[in-house]
């Protein structure tokens, strides 16, 4: 790969960090025990991965991060809603279909 490949896909991966990080706030609360305390590490290794990381960046580097990362948020906001309406159709033809059959002799 060439040095500018390789320089994009370090920038890359930083904002995909931050939006994983971003998107886990989605999910606060959402895990108990070990599950939780195993993902609460993972955001706060990825917060801390990240500011580390953007602390040895130039400015325009940290910029392209921040217009990467709302890229891939705006995926995640068209994710999530095509994923719910998706289930939403799902969950109403079983529960159609649920209803239904309860109704059968």
């Amino acid at each position: 790969m060439k040095q500018s490949e390789i320089e994009a896909a370090r920038l890359i991966f930083i904002a995909q960090l931050k939006a994983l990080s971003e998107h886990s706030t989605m999910l606060t609360g959402e895990f108990k025990m070990k599950l939780k305390y195993d993902f609460t590490n993972l955001i706060k290794h990825a917060d801390d991965l990240i500011a580390s990381l953007e602390g040895r960046l130039q400015p325009k580097q940290v910029d392209f991060i921040q217009d990467i990362t709302d890229v891939y948020h705006n995926l995640n906001l068209e994710i999530r809603n095509k994923a719910v309406e998706k289930y939403e159709g799902v969950k109403a033809m079983s529960d159609n279909l649920f209803n239904k059959a309860q109704n059968l002799p």
